[in-house]
């Protein structure tokens, strides 16, 4: 099974699975913004010219080592996005999103974090990529131009380009919304964060857009 990895290795939380349910790529500032804070405490740094990837896994975790490494936080009191990461060194970990239909876990990373933050995982490549409007003309012109593309329009509809999009949006939310298989090993996100004494910082920031 698939494991993520603190940046100094104190932590340790194992998958149900070596592949993720999907990928994908994303260019919104929400998932810059909450690795970005990270960056703050003496987090890895998040260079903006590449996208975050993020890979769904199922919303069952087993936390090998470090359970008192890990923290929570949202970027405004308001949102119920809750990010994980770690105390010993301010590595993010993942997401949830009411979107999840608790079901998946967002583990956000991004090309510039050492490939050692995971192991006995099978690479997949992004399905989609997502909001590719938060980026610059010339930062997109640099990535893979057969891609799909989504994003949500001014009139809160989700649209795109690329052969297909549509269908592949629709897998993308089946993958990620679909019910956990019964009989896997280890707890919720949710759970987790109960046992922390359900402690979730709120960061403060004045706003933030939708992201999946």
């Amino acid at each position: 099974m698939a494991s993520i990895h603190c940046m100094c290795g104190e932590l340790e939380i194992k998958f149900t699975s070596d592949t993720p349910r999907i990928t994908m790529e994303c260019c919104c500032n929400v998932c810059f913004k909450v690795i970005g804070c990270l960056t703050m405490e003496g987090g890895c740094e998040l260079p903006n010219s590449s996208p975050v990837v993020g890979k769904y896994f199922d919303n069952k975790l087993v936390v090998v080592k470090g359970r008192d490494k890990l923290k929570f936080y949202k970027l405004i009191a308001e949102t119920n996005i809750i990010n994980m990461y770690t105390t010993c060194c301010q590595t993010y970990l993942m997401r949830i999103h009411p979107g999840y239909m608790q079901t998946t876990v967002a583990v956000l990373s991004h090309e510039s974090f050492p490939p050692t933050r995971f192991t006995n995982m099978i690479v997949q490549n992004p399905t989609l990529r997502l909001y590719p409007g938060h980026f610059s003309e010339e930062k997109l012109s640099r990535l893979d131009p057969d891609l799909v593309e989504v994003w949500r329009n001014e009139k809160d509809k989700m649209v795109g380009r690329g052969d297909g999009w549509e269908e592949t949006y629709r897998e993308f939310i089946e993958k990620i919304t679909s019910p956990i298989p019964d009989g896997l090993e280890g707890e919720s996100f949710q759970e987790i964060v109960q046992e922390r004494g359900n402690e979730v910082l709120v960061m403060g920031w004045q706003s933030e857009t939708d992201g999946r």
